[in-house]
């Protein structure tokens, strides 16, 4: 009788386990978002010279491609607390041969500052920030 006993009690807690997960399964927030493999900046097009928002794959690195012209020229904005200027970093050249890319380090490219952070459109102090002169992009 003691070894029935453990049996049905083991039974007992493995359905109460399955029940268990099985609520916490169905009841989940749907809301939640799900981890994602791509990447949206708002930033501007150095080819078209237009103000963006680009989606990028994570295991890419800027620039993204343009949706409004297809070529790879999207930069994030950066904005820059001492002079108050959104802005595209001063690019360097790849070392394959590809489309420049963004510093290691970040620094305003008007004032010379590190007092920067990426752009955020709904920070009232950066919304109406002016963007500051572009990087040139090679043709």
């Amino acid at each position: 009788m003691q070894g029935k006993g453990r049996l049905y009690l083991l039974i007992g807690v493995a359905v109460i386990l399955v029940a268990a997960a099985g609520l916490y399964w169905t009841n989940r927030d749907p809301g939640v978002p799900k981890p994602t493999d791509t990447a949206t900046i708002e930033g501007v097009c150095l080819a078209c010279k237009q103000e963006v928002k680009a989606t990028y794959h994570a295991t890419e690195r800027q620039p993204a491609v343009c949706p409004l012209c297809g070529e790879r020229a999207v930069y994030g904005l950066h904005y820059c607390f001492d002079c108050k200027l959104r802005f595209v970093p001063n690019l360097e050249p790849a070392p394959d041969g590809g489309p420049p890319r963004k510093p290691i380090v970040t620094t305003c490219p008007v004032c010379g500052g590190s007092n920067v952070s990426g752009y955020i459109p709904i920070d009232p102090e950066q919304k109406d920030a002016e963007l500051a002169p572009l990087p040139k992009w090679p043709q």
